[in-house]
């Protein structure tokens, strides 16, 4: 048989298993099996006073937030190695943005030579090594700045409205839900 020693709230804070334990705590409250499966399974159950019931935890704003948070972190990492677009060369091409690739061009951008780039003509989709003078190459890497600062830009608003929310007795799932990428 299962027990459970449980809070002022009915919540249960530990379990035993008259199989496993040989002291269990005399308040601790029997759990019928099927109450004990639906629990272990994430329904979970509170004590009422008189039976095992279901439970819903509180919403907890702050929690919620950060895990919006986190998603809006991820979502904004994934746009700014995604790659961008330069017209340094005159027409637009694309060029990649890894962690390695932003280093490759600061390299590329700071040694002051003309060097050949990878990049990508979205006209035709070829993706090669094309010359850039080192005025280009300074180009690029401005327009990559100037990219990844507006998608860190971004996700420093969207955290705030979420810092904002979370502080907020009031804010529900939903409010925290529609702060998106």
């Amino acid at each position: 048989m299962i027990f459970a020693e449980i809070d002022g709230s009915g919540c249960p804070t530990a379990f035993y298993d008259d199989r496993v334990h040989s002291a269990i705590p005399a308040a601790a409250i029997k759990i019928p099996e099927a109450d004990w499966q639906a629990h272990l399974s994430g329904n979970l159950r509170a004590w009422d006073g008189t039976a095992w019931v279901p439970y819903s935890p509180p919403f907890d704003a702050a929690l919620a937030a950060e895990n919006q948070k986190q998603a809006i972190n991820a979502a904004c990492a994934a746009e700014i190695t995604a790659g961008f677009t330069s017209s340094a060369l005159g027409t637009p091409h694309v060029y990649d943005s890894t962690l390695e690739d932003q280093i490759n061009l600061l390299g590329a951008a700071m040694s002051g030579q003309d060097l050949p780039f990878t990049c990508t003509d979205p006209a035709t989709g070829v993706k090669a090594e094309v010359l850039h003078t080192s005025a280009q190459l300074q180009q690029v890497y401005a327009d990559g700045v100037s990219f990844k600062s507006g998608l860190l830009s971004k996700a420093r608003t969207l955290k705030t409205q979420l810092n904002q929310l979370a502080a907020d007795p009031a804010t529900t799932q939903a409010d925290i839900d529609a702060v998106v990428w």
